[in-house]
């Protein structure tokens, strides 16, 4: 799916088909979980829950606004 994405944009200059960054800046490895240092349990699942809703490579994989908005992170 990434790759139909990254052909139907024409970003391939400056991503892989893999979805990997080609350009001559050093993108680290990492996760949200790793990235995430304040919150912990469950609370840190529902969040990145929400985060993962609008961080889609697709744009028709992200969550509406009304979808987030009914999210349960901002129930918390």
């Amino acid at each position: 799916m990434v790759r139909d994405y990254l052909v139907l944009y024409k970003i391939t200059s400056y991503l892989s088909y893999l979805g990997n960054f080609t350009g001559d800046v050093k993108v680290e490895e990492t996760s949200l979980e790793e990235e995430e240092e304040n919150l912990h349990g469950e609370e840190k699942k529902v969040f990145l829950g929400f985060l993962r809703g609008m961080v889609q490579w697709v744009p028709e994989e992200r969550k509406t606004a009304r979808e987030l908005m009914d999210d349960p992170w901002l129930d918390i």
